[in-house]
């Protein structure tokens, strides 16, 4: 059989025969830690300075496309090369220019995956510096009221918020962004339709790059503050997943690989946590050898294939094997280093529930040492 290299032409904010795999991260619809950049007014065009940065799950580097529709006059895309696996985060930059004020939802599309995420466009003369809308106010971070856990290496998820205390001189709708601290920002919107003392939500997301106390700075263009937020350090693990906005993790309990007869050799893991929800896969190489590069897929019956199994006790198991052809879990090893003896790789995809429902599982790694 002959193999054709792909080529590679872009047509309405597509690249076919694009090398790239994988899927954008989100939760309930929504992008996963997405963050909202520039400001958007009617009537005037957006800037290299509107730009939203979202998070994709890379299972297979190379070229990418990702793109969002129309909505209300301006769209947000971004075209390049993955040269690493794993969790990357993309710019799409804006282009065109808002027609009218209001909330657009926009969705990103990515390798047949999607999630939304909404921008509020102001009045062209609309006061509130960095609050947005009609609303004029100021802020009060003495006495933040901070939710969700903070560890470095932990991307933030939508328990991660802080309640600050604000007072309104005009209502209206306001869009705030903090300044980026520590690989982290917090963001919310909404509207006041009232004066006098108020509160705002906003949620986090990005991912700690450091342990220790960090101040967030919180600017509305009339008013500014700071708040502390102490960001501890996250437990070692070996493993970890994600399954709609949880993510778990836990440590290896047993790593073995095995070489039978020459003919073909088999990876296999299993770890635990605290809470005893325990992560088992193992993978099959046909040809002899568990080396890095290489894909394994839980529906291939003739090549590299997969077994997953992610069992919670007080809830739900999850499984992908080559008796399951409705989903697809693909493990990736990014290393194999024999001097240590130690494995560690990247994997991704759907999983059936109990009652056979699919659910996406991203964002999985795992390291493994065997004897």
């Amino acid at each position: 059989m002959v193999v054709f290299p792909a080529c590679q032409k872009e047509i309405d904010g597509t690249i076919t025969g694009s090398t790239s795999k994988g899927s954008l991260q989100n939760t309930a619809g929504n992008c996963l830690g997405s963050t909202i950049s520039g400001t958007y007014k009617k009537d005037t065009t957006l800037t290299a300075g509107n730009f939203v940065n979202i998070n994709v799950q890379v299972d297979s580097a190379g070229t990418y496309s990702i793109h969002t529709d129309t909505v209300n006059g301006y769209f947000f895309k971004a075209v390049g090369s993955f040269s690493t696996t794993g969790v990357q985060v993309v710019k799409l930059v804006g282009s065109g220019k808002p027609l009218n004020t209001g909330t657009n939802t926009f969705t990103v599309k990515y390798n047949g995956t999607t999630c939304q995420f909404a921008i509020t466009v102001t009045a062209s003369s609309g006061g509130g510096g960095g609050g947005g809308g009609t609303s004029a106010y100021t802020i009060n971070c003495s006495t933040p009221t901070l939710n969700g856990t903070y560890e470095s290496g932990t991307a933030m998820t939508s328990s991660n918020t802080v309640v600050l205390n604000v007072n309104v001189t005009t209502a209206g709708s306001w869009n705030l962004t903090t300044t980026a601290t520590n690989g982290i920002t917090f963001a919310g919107s909404g509207t006041f339709t009232n004066t006098g003392a108020n509160t705002i939500t906003l949620t986090a997301s990005g991912t700690p790059d450091a342990s220790g106390n960090f101040n967030i700075p919180v600017n509305n263009g009339t008013s500014n503050c700071t708040f502390p937020v102490s960001f501890g350090t996250a437990a070692a693990s070996d493993w970890k997943l994600t399954i709609g906005s949880t993510t778990y993790q836990g440590v290896a309990s047993s790593a073995q690989l095995q070489v039978i007869g020459g003919l073909f050799a088999t990876f296999s893991f299993s770890g635990t946590n605290a809470n005893s929800e325990t992560l088992i896969f193992s993978i099959v190489d046909f040809a002899g050898g568990i080396t890095a590069n290489e894909t394994y897929s839980s529906n291939n019956t003739t090549g590299n294939s997969s077994g997953f199994i992610f069992n919670i006790p007080s809830g739900e198991i999850y499984t992908a094997d080559n008796n399951s052809t409705n989903v697809n879990m693909t493990f990736k090893v990014t290393s194999h280093n024999t001097a240590t003896k130690t494995i560690q790789g990247t994997f991704s995809g759907t999983a059936l529930t109990s009652s056979n429902a699919v659910v996406t599982v991203s964002n999985g790694q795992f390291k493994g040492t065997y004897q």
